[in-house]
């Protein structure tokens, strides 16, 4: 009798996912500052082994049929939050920034996973 094995897929992690969105956004944040961050065209991309990044052009990532998932920020709550600490004055700015990261890497790995899982 023949059997046909199809690989399983693994569940992913979370809580190491995230923090992968986290670094990556942080990163992001640290080189091109948060003003870059925030443009419309932003999306943090899964591919295949989990590995993620941030590009601001989503249509012209090279090796598409790698990618499981693509996220656009301007689609998560905390964007609007992050917009909103950008232009407001505040001596507690770098906390509410920081807080809002990590606002926005907890929406952005809920729809990573989702998305992944369904692809």
């Amino acid at each position: 009798m023949l059997k046909i094995f199809t690989p399983r897929r693994q569940k992913l992690d979370y809580s190491s996912i995230k923090a992968q969105v986290f670094s990556v956004i942080t990163t992001y944040v640290a080189i091109r500052g948060l003003y870059s961050l925030l443009r419309t065209e932003m999306a943090t991309v899964m591919r295949k082994g989990s590995e993620t990044f941030v590009t601001h052009d989503a249509a012209k990532i090279e090796n598409p049929e790698n990618i499981l998932a693509v996220v656009h920020l301007k689609d998560m709550e905390s964007y609007d939050e992050l917009r909103e600490i950008e232009v407001t004055p505040s001596p507690q700015k770098t906390v509410l920034t920081r807080t809002a990261l990590k606002q926005l890497a907890d929406q952005v790995t809920r729809e990573l996973i989702k998305q992944a899982a369904e692809a």
